[in-house]
């Protein structure tokens, strides 16, 4: 028996050991597995296994709740009201999570295709189906996730996948490559995810986590003398890792995880100057952003008196943004609000999952016709706002910045930066304004609202940046959590900021089976927050012993004991976070 099952029977370890496997298992062969005898090599693949993985799971967890005789109700104790009333209030982020599955579920019915919408398209796969899947692996964690050890073993899972994933990449640059691909691989590279917007996109998220792992080790040489040698092996692993994941996406190409990143960089650095009362750090960070975005501006312009080398990769593509814009997603984006807006109803609930491609025909932009031609269509948006609104109607749109905003809500929260209901309703208040002027510049502008798909999540990142700097300049905010050169603070910071890179990348490419399900293994948060409380709280289907350890006997490398329970329950509810966008 390990510390990581607690106490139990034999059967039900087993089915624990089954259910952790299985969650290690789809954020491994997510981003990595491929098959090469298929038509569809990457995403359907993927797909394919990850639903496989799901229902193993799910009969593990079923067979033990039949040996612990859990699913037994007894008279009077089930009470839907008050136990849905009872677990919303007291897990974070359950009601926007239960708001996006019934749109799912109510968009999928009124779809135009709902079979389509249900087992999803072609191309992606991704409908009702594999949504419940995600939110199958969401709970199963929920319940299963109970130490911090599991938490760092799925954290290294997911860093050791990242780097087969980064060597073939680098493989394909050099044209060494022993697959010969039909298309792409040539200049940018595209890996085991099969496109480099994908490969970017996966990369953008696993980096903060090597960052911090880069971190923890560096620290670990210094605190734990007797195991310095092999601290300093996990730091010059973690260094190469890290060295190999940039030079991989930097072979990608990819502008829309580029923008991505540079924008989870800036809130990383914020956060952590925030944090420690760092006025100079904080302005110096916003300068080198706002200096980065200017010259990407310049670059742009018509005439632009700066022209970036050609032939060096990355950079040589930086002053094509606009004009691809302009050309692709812009004539995307018009035909997507015509879609919405010609009927009402659908303007309120949408066409449905993965039905967008059958619907563009009729509202194709004739400028998008002489450009691509009446044969290709577009599936996706490439705008994940303007794709949940497609989707969803109003309804849909709504709950998937609801979510959104909720996660921005308790990742500030978590670190100490939201102390009071006055700090909260600040907050409240600026994300609303920001998503109301992204709405409404766009059309006193040009009089459309093509661009809200962009203006929406900028102003909401804005109102983050207002209320950083607010809390920054008002007060010195400490974290009640612990000090903030704590490795738990700068894990929620990094995974905060992986999580805000990726809201970021959805808004200009497409979120993918790999993308979604890297860190879906990670919720046992809620049940954490769940349990806060009082564990006989809960409703009894929903217990489990929540191992803690004795204070004084805190873990190698880590801060003292008496700290890890709320400690722990904090960052592991962070680094939930990563799944909820990848499923919406």
């Amino acid at each position: 028996m390990t510390k990581d099952q607690g106490s139990g029977t034999r059967a039900s370890l087993l089915w624990d050991k089954i259910i952790e496997a299985g969650w290690l298992a789809a954020a491994i062969v997510t981003p990595l597995f491929f098959s090469w005898y298929s038509n569809r090599a990457f995403e359907a693949s993927k797909v394919g296994l990850l639903r496989s993985i799901t229902l193993v799971m799910l009969a593990a967890w079923l067979s033990r709740m039949l040996e612990a005789g859990s699913w037994k109700l007894e008279v009077g104790s089930w009470n839907p009201i008050s136990n849905i009333q009872y677990l919303t209030s007291r897990i974070p982020l359950l009601l926007p999570i239960l708001l996006l599955v019934a749109t799912y579920i109510l968009t999928t019915i009124t779809s135009v295709v709902p079979r389509i919408s249900f087992w999803g398209s072609y191309e992606r796969r991704q409908g009702l189906y594999v949504v419940l899947c995600y939110v199958a692996i969401f709970f199963l964690v929920l319940d299963s996730l109970r130490s911090r050890r599991q938490l760092e073993r799925l954290i290294a899972v997911i860093l050791l996948t990242s780097l087969p994933v980064s060597l073939y990449g680098i493989m394909q640059h050099y044209r060494v490559d022993p697959l010969v691909w039909i298309k792409g691989g040539e200049h940018r590279v595209e890996s085991t995810l099969g496109n480099p917007i994908f490969i970017g996109a996966y990369l953008i998220m696993v980096i903060p986590l090597t960052v911090w792992q880069l971190v923890r080790s560096f620290r670990l040489i210094h605190t734990q003398v007797r195991r310095a040698a092999s601290s300093l092996v996990l730091f010059g692993y973690c260094l190469l890792l890290l060295i190999l994941q940039l030079v991989c996406f930097v072979f990608t190409q990819s502008r829309g995880p580029a923008i991505g990143f540079v924008v989870g960089a800036f809130f990383f650095f914020l956060l952590l100057a925030v944090l420690r009362g760092q006025k100079k750090g904080a302005i110096g960070t916003l300068g080198v952003t706002l200096a980065l975005l200017t010259v990407l501006v310049i670059l742009n312009l018509p005439q632009s008196p700066l022209t970036p080398p050609k032939e060096i990769p990355f950079v040589g593509r930086l002053d094509e943004i606009y004009r691809d814009i302009i050309q692709d997603r812009s004539l995307i984006w018009d035909s997507a609000v015509n879609m919405v807006t010609d009927d009402q109803i659908r303007t309120l609930i949408g066409y449905g999952p993965e039905t967008m491609g059958l619907v563009f025909y009729r509202y194709m932009h004739p400028d998008w016709a002489a450009f691509k031609g009446y044969v290709q269509t577009a599936d996706r948006c490439h705008n994940e706002t303007l794709d949940a609104w497609v989707a969803g109607g109003v309804i849909g749109l709504a709950a998937y910045l609801v979510l959104f905003a909720s996660v921005f809500y308790y990742g500030l929260k978590w670190l100490g930066l939201i102390a009071d209901s006055r700090q909260r309703n600040f907050l409240i208040i600026a994300c609303l304004g920001g998503g109301f002027l992204g709405v409404l510049i766009p059309w006193l502008v040009e009089g459309s609202v093509r661009w809200a798909g962009v203006g929406i999540p900028a102003g909401l990142l804005l109102a983050l940046v207002i209320y950083l700097l607010t809390a920054l300049f008002r007060q010195s905010p400490e974290s009640k959590i612990q000090n903030p050169t704590s490795n738990f603070q700068i894990l929620m910071i990094a995974l905060l900021s992986a999580l805000i890179a990726h809201f970021v990348e959805i808004q200009f490419g497409i979120a993918v089976t790999a993308t979604r399900a890297t860190s879906g293994s990670t919720p046992r948060c809620w049940l954490s927050s769940a349990t806060t409380g009082g564990r006989n709280l809960c409703p009894k289907w929903l217990r489990h012993r929540l191992p803690i350890p004795h204070p004084g006997h805190a873990a190698d490398g880590e801060e003292d004991g008496p700290k890890f329970k709320v400690q722990s329950s904090k960052c592991k509810a962070l680094s939930l976070s990563l799944i909820l966008s990848w499923w919406v």
